[in-house]
């Protein structure tokens, strides 16, 4: 016999600030997603928090965070890999005004491993991870860092690859894993 089923109905409403580019991460690699979650109650300083959102009931747990203090510009994700060579999770490479982020994972914060000022900033879109082609033990990524070119850029400390200028690769979209 057939079960009468209550109609489908809205537990919780979620109203965030995303990151341009984000999409749901699983950087401590635990199977359930974070969320990239910018907080600009203080702008211009903005909190990244990476925070898993659980379906059923909406509560929220804060995995970790970043702050960037006077920032000139919006957080922007461009790329998703393994670059600190010490951890085997994923890390990210993030742009925010004038300035790229490589953020790990070290306990409850967003660590940076290296950071790089303008015109790294200026990178418009996301970067297209690839292996390690610098043998730092870091994924590297093909990427426009500068508005106006395309370049190879180890992802470990970031770092311009030499003979990565000019290159006719195209930046591709961000693919969660």
């Amino acid at each position: 016999t057939a079960t009468q089923q209550a109609p489908p109905s809205v537990n919780w409403a979620w109203r965030v600030d995303l990151p341009n580019y984000w999409h749901p991460l699983n950087l401590d690699g635990d199977a359930t997603w974070e969320y990239p979650i910018v907080d600009q109650t203080q702008a211009p300083t903005y909190t990244l928090r990476l925070t898993h959102k659980n379906p059923v009931g909406g509560g929220e747990t804060v995995l970790a965070s970043a702050t960037f203090t006077n920032a000139p510009g919006w957080p922007f994700i461009h790329a998703v890999g393994q670059f600190h060579p010490s951890t085997s999770q994923d890390d990210l490479i993030i742009t925010v005004g004038g300035s790229a982020y490589m953020l790990y994972l070290q306990g409850a914060s967003l660590a940076t491993g290296w950071s790089a000022g303008s015109p790294y900033g200026s990178g418009l879109y996301p970067g297209a991870v690839g292996p390690d082609i610098t043998g730092d033990g870091s994924e590297d990524l093909a990427w426009i860092p500068y508005s106006w070119g395309h370049r190879l850029v180890n992802g470990g400390d970031g770092s311009l690859v030499n003979g990565g200028y000019g290159i006719a690769w195209l930046s591709q979209p961000i693919v969660a894993q």
